[in-house]
């Protein structure tokens, strides 16, 4: 892709994210805003709705008060409390919420004037059509009959029937038990009232003496006609419900339940997903959902709960929002074509000059550059560009000179690696047998050529002269001084009398040039397999393992100093006798020494846990040098070889 083209693509990128943060910006605020708002709103429907029930209950609570302190609850018999139904009356006519006036006393009379609105009503409590209103009256000694009488409108008797068998009392009811229990208006719980089939209250306060208790059900259906006039939106629920059930709400439903028993429906009644997310306390995706406590004078907390859609309350929002966001996109969208054309007139220049790129000869790398057109930015680059072309030119002749002499030098080394190579018999690796008995040996250098070594060279006596050094540095410079030592090795170890001796000459003859002072550690023995028998000597190399009856184990050696250090330095001579089954494993510290990615050592002690195992499979030298091989490759995982590393084992058959 082309810079003009990213630049094009570039612009409609920030383009796309401006628009996009001004959708969530508008997004945003507009979500803050119906916070806001649907918080304002919830606010003073939840203000209008107490003030509406306050309104309905406060007159009804003042009435009751005033009937406490009347003549009706020192009355004693029928005829006294029906003075006082015109009162009653008048106070039923006044407040349309109220449905009945009763009075308990604390003999068990009860006296109740209840308004007779519908027809069903009549139909339940046996009145005549034109009947307005029926009177209960009980007495507690149930000395007469219980008796209902029916009004008219105008408050005349037309006529009346016995109320047989009815044991109501009105003292185990709650509204009495409840005022006599306080010195103020008490009122219940919303409930249902039977005769009425309507859910309400009932206001109570006791006479100044404590022998009545007056009462008034308030009918609470007034509040659900106004809430359903305080909607938000179209589509706002709004209800008001208790511990019993819905008392109040917006809808046309009937709340009341007239199955086996008359009860209040609750919010699982309906098949409502609204009211069913509402009942397990949950919210409901698309809804605004606001529920308060409202307390109703005395009686227990109420809670009213708004639930508005929010893409009805949204609705303006999302125009403002959609508005914007298209004025957005009509003023931003020009920004597009406008980039293409800029960079399109500032990329000219650095076109001309990946076209010469382009076209530069592959071999001499010549370019035909473009001329400078200003002394900005890319007339540097055009200059420069130049200049990397006539470095490079040179560079490349330079490289191919030092090409030539790095393909030499690796010729060079590849050739002394084989010569090395042939100077250790078996080229590197040796699998041979003394008499009945088995030889392994393997040199492995860590560059092109190493400093370590081993040797096997049989003697015309029947002896077998046998070697492992390791020279003290690595590289060319320790192919050189390991040739040396391997030479004279072989020409002093037919005339040796012991191995000692064969270390003190050699020291002898390596010490002398030796300007770079370098060293070299070796163990040397001579082994008789007839016997078993090595006769050896130690010139400061690693001891070697010895592997018996009791495994595998460090032997104990007395060593000497290097070689090619010190002159006159004195070695002594050991001696050693495999066992049928036994064996000995020589080797230098790139086995012990082997690093691994974590910088941890190989160690002696896994060179041991190997050596054990090898032992307890019965393989051969081979085998067992192998498996130490592996071993150690295996744990260097990946880590690049740091030492040579060189390994001798004899097993005596």
């Amino acid at each position: 892709m082309s810079i003009r083209s990213k630049i094009a693509l570039a612009s409609l990128v920030a383009v796309t994210l401006v628009w996009t943060v001004l959708a969530a910006l508008s997004y945003t605020a507009t979500g803050i805003l119906l916070d806001v708002t649907s918080r304002a709103l919830f606010s003073a429907a939840t203000n209008e709705i107490s003030l509406q029930i306050e309104s309905s209950y406060q007159p009804v609570q003042n009435t009751t008060v005033l009937l406490a302190d009347s003549r009706l609850v020192a009355a004693t018999d029928l005829n006294e409390r029906l003075e006082s139904l015109p009162l009653l009356v008048g106070m039923l006519q006044q407040h349309h919420e109220a449905l009945a006036i009763q009075v308990g006393y604390d003999n068990g009379d009860y006296f109740i004037v209840r308004k007779l609105l519908e027809p069903t009503l009549r139909e339940r409590l046996g009145a005549p059509p034109e009947a307005g209103y029926t009177v209960d009256h009980f007495r507690g000694d149930r000395a007469s009959e219980p008796l209902r009488s029916f009004y008219s409108n105008a408050l005349a008797r037309l006529g009346e029937m016995p109320l047989t068998g009815d044991g109501y009392d009105p003292r185990v009811r709650p509204w009495y038990r409840d005022a006599q229990a306080s010195h103020s208006v008490t009122t219940t719980a919303p409930y249902v009232f039977y005769f009425m089939r309507e859910i309400g209250v009932t206001i109570g306060k006791r006479s100044a003496d404590g022998r009545a208790v007056v009462a008034t059900d308030l009918a609470l259906n007034s509040i659900s006609r106004y809430l359903s006039r305080q909607r938000v939106t179209p589509g706002t629920e709004v209800l008001l419900r208790g511990g019993n059930g819905i008392i109040a709400w917006s809808g046309d439903d009937v709340l009341l339940e007239t199955g086996d028993e008359l009860r209040q429906r609750r919010l699982s009644d309906f098949d409502r997903p609204l009211f069913k997310a509402l009942s397990a306390g949950q919210s409901l995706p698309g809804w605004l959902i606001h529920r308060e406590p409202i307390a109703f004078a005395g009686a227990e907390a109420l809670e009213l709960v708004i639930a508005v859609p929010e893409h009805e309350l949204m609705a303006e929002f999302s125009g403002i929002r959609r508005q914007v966001l298209l004025y957005a996109f009509v003023l931003l969208i020009p920004l597009v074509p406008f980039a293409w054309w800029l960079a399109s007139r500032l990329t000219r220049s650095i076109r001309e000059l990946h076209a010469a790129v382009e076209a530069v000869d592959r071999e001499s790398f010549e370019l035909t550059l473009p001329p400078v057109r200003g002394n900005d930015e890319v007339g540097a680059l055009n200059l420069a560009l130049g200049a990397m072309s006539d470095a490079l030119r040179h560079y490349i002749a330079d490289l191919e000179v030092a090409t030539q002499a790095r393909q030499k030098l690796e010729s060079e080394l590849d050739i002394a690696r084989r010569i090395q190579m042939d100077l250790v018999p078996g080229g590197g690796e040796l699998a041979a047998s003394i008499g009945r008995d088995q030889l392994y040996a393997c040199l492995r250098p860590a560059r092109a050529v190493g400093g370590d070594l081993y040797e096997m060279q049989a003697l015309d006596d029947g002896r077998y002269f046998l070697a492992v050094g390791d020279v003290s540095d690595k590289g060319m410079p320790a192919a050189l001084f390991m040739s040396r030592a391997v030479a004279l090795a072989k020409m002093l170890a037919p005339a040796a009398g012991s191995a000692a001796a064969l270390l003190e000459a050699l020291n002898t003859e390596l010490v002398k040039g030796n300007e770079s002072c370098m060293f070299i550690t070796l163990f040397c023995g001579f082994y008789e397999p007839e016997t078993g028998t090595l006769q050896f000597s130690c010139a400061g190399h690693n001891p070697p393992v010895y592997i018996g009856d009791d495994g595998p184990q460090l032997l104990e050696l007395d060593s000497g100093t290097a070689l090619g250090v010190f002159e006159g330095v004195i070695y002594h001579d050991q001696q050693m006798t495999l066992a049928s089954g036994e064996e000995l494993c020589v080797y230098t510290d790139g086995i012990t020494e082997a690093f691994n990615t974590r910088r941890e050592e190989f160690s002696e002690q896994r060179l041991l846990g190997v050596l054990s195992s090898a032992e307890s499979e019965q393989g051969s030298a081979r085998g067992h040098g192998e498996s130490i091989l592996q071993a150690v490759t295996a744990f260097a995982a990946g880590a690049a070889q740091s030492d040579d590393i060189t390994l001798m084992i004899l097993r005596r058959h």
